[in-house]
């Protein structure tokens, strides 16, 4: 199990930067933060419950907030250590979040990302990787606080593993930022909290 949910670990990075590897250009590489910035991040994200624009923190959820953008994730989820912060249970189920600087070339795909062009910008990249996707859909949407999101959801195969995918992509002016949720078990209400969560400032 415990081999089972390390590759899964590795997994879910790799889909995380999925979308920023398929819409890759000329961009620069987010800094790197220290210690005392990551520690100082944490105690924010503790201390800023009440202040995430109009968002209420739902009975047993925390909340996460990094580089200007927020959401909750179960409380008794264990939450890795790492660039990539990712918030895992037991069952492998997981949500992470990978962020890009914007560039001409990343900022134009999700500005076309549609149903009609998702396998022509990453079929390739999925199958690269070993992965068979059954269905997909993307949709854009807005979350109940306002968030401009574009939803990419869909069903894949890998090493006899069936998963679902959330990727809840929100472009912005200066950073593009993915959090994506993978299901391993029917977990649909973490997942609703997770996109309705979300806030950037």
């Amino acid at each position: 199990m415990k081999r089972f949910l390390t590759c899964l670990l590795a997994l879910t990075l790799v889909l995380g930067c999925v979308f920023a590897l398929a819409s890759c250009g000329e961009e620069e590489t987010p800094k790197t933060e220290s210690k005392a910035e990551s520690k100082n991040e944490e105690a924010s994200s503790q201390d800023t419950v009440s202040e995430s624009k109009d968002y209420v923190l739902a009975e047993g959820y925390k909340l996460y907030t990094k580089k200007d953008i927020s959401f909750a994730y179960p409380e008794d989820w264990e939450l890795t250590d790492g660039a990539n912060p990712i918030m895992l249970d037991e069952m492998g189920n997981n949500f992470n979040l990978t962020y890009e600087n914007a560039n001409k070339e990343n900022t134009q795909l999700y500005k076309t990302l549609s149903n009609d062009n998702f396998m022509e910008y990453f079929g390739n990249v999925f199958e690269a990787m070993g992965m068979n996707i059954k269905s997909y859909d993307v949709k854009r949407v807005t979350n109940a606080g306002g968030v401009e999101i574009i939803r990419c959801e869909y069903s894949i195969s890998y090493q006899n593993i069936n998963m679902n995918m959330y990727q809840f992509i929100i472009p912005g002016e200066k950073t593009h930022y993915n959090v994506t949720a993978t299901e391993m078990t029917s977990i649909s209400d973490e997942v609703k909290e997770l996109f309705d969560s979300i806030r950037v400032k």
